[in-house]
């Protein structure tokens, strides 16, 4: 279950990525354009995001996005839950200092994080919780 919900996590940041690549324009993301409408000398607020970037920024919103989550599914530990949890928060801080240009949008790392944590809690609970045949561990089995 726990990988299941890192791998969902995933998916989302990937999904989130792959939209925000296509769809996104320079309004999303210059805080010129925003103010004021008008974008920077080379490009105005209506291009496409790669066009002016290029492909490589939201590469690595995606890499930066989806990458905890595919580890922490992958190894399906407590630690590396934490260690996801913890870059997602990274990640949105990073997003949150940078809030007036592109890489601002690795704020949506933050609700990540959020459901990360949760997750986590989930799989320290489920990790800490007694079994619940004791016998069976003990090589005491019934019958």
């Amino acid at each position: 279950m726990v990988r299941a919900a890192w791998w969902v996590l995933a998916v989302i940041a990937l999904a989130f990525s792959l939209w925000f690549a296509v769809t996104g324009t320079m309004a999303d993301v210059d805080l010129g354009c925003a103010k004021v409408a008008e974008g920077g000398a080379a490009f105005e607020c209506g291009d496409r995001i790669t066009d002016v970037l290029g492909i490589w920024p939201p590469v690595w919103l995606g890499i930066s996005l989806v990458a905890p989550s595919a580890v922490a599914a992958v190894a399906g530990r407590v630690w590396a839950s934490g260690a996801a949890t913890v870059a997602l928060i990274v990640a949105g801080i990073v997003g949150l200092a940078n809030w007036t240009g592109f890489w601002g949008t690795l704020l949506v790392a933050l609700p990540l994080a959020a459901l990360g944590a949760f997750v986590t809690f989930i799989q320290i609970a489920r990790k800490r919780r007694p079994e619940r045949h004791p016998e069976r561990r003990r090589g005491q089995v019934r019958g």
